[in-house]
C-alpha cells in the first residue's frame, strides 16, 4: 500500500460513521448567555476531553452544541459527534447539558443557573464545548 494513502482511510471511515450515525452533525451555536464565541483554531478530536459535568478548572464556554441522533445510533457515535463538534470550534473539552432520550450517561445532575430554562430540542443532545487557559 502507499503510506500517503492510509492515514486518510481512518478519517474517511469515521466521517462516514458520523454521517450515518446522526440525522445532523453537532451545530455549534451562540452560549447560552448570548455572548458571541470567540474563534478558535480547530483542535484534534481525538484529544477532546468528554466530561460527565462542567469542570471546576479555569474554562472558557466557547459553544454550545446540539445534535439530533438518528435513530440506532450507538453510544460511540454519539459521543464521536461531539467530539468532533468541539473540535471544530476549538474545544479541548465537551460536557452534556440535555439529554432528554438519556442516550448517554454524561448528563451533569445539575444545572447551572443560566442552563435552567433553555429551550431545549426534545429530540436532540445539547452539550457545551470548553477551551482550557
Amino acid at each position: 500500500m502507499f503510506p500517503e494513502v492510509r492515514p486518510v482511510l481512518p478519517a474517511l471511515v469515521v466521517a462516514g460513521l458520523l454521517a450515518a450515525g446522526c440525522s445532523s452533525s453537532g451545530t455549534p451555536g451562540p452560549l447560552a448567555s448570548g455572548a458571541p464565541a470567540a474563534a478558535y483554531p480547530p483542535t484534534d478530536p481525538l484529544r477532546i476531553e468528554l466530561l460527565p459535568w462542567a469542570p471546576a478548572r479555569d474554562h472558557e464556554r466557547v459553544a454550545e452544541i446540539t445534535i439530533v441522533p438518528a435513530r440506532g445510533s450507538t453510544r460511540a457515535m454519539i459521543e464521536a459527534s461531539l467530539m468532533e463538534s468541539a473540535a471544530a470550534v476549538g474545544g479541548h473539552a465537551v460536557f452534556v447539558v440535555s439529554d432528554p432520550g438519556h442516550r448517554l450517561k454524561l448528563v451533569q445532575v445539575d444545572p447551572l443557573p443560566s442552563e435552567r430554562s433553555q429551550p431545549y430540542p426534545t429530540n436532540g443532545i445539547v452539550a457545551v464545548a470548553i477551551r482550557y487557559p
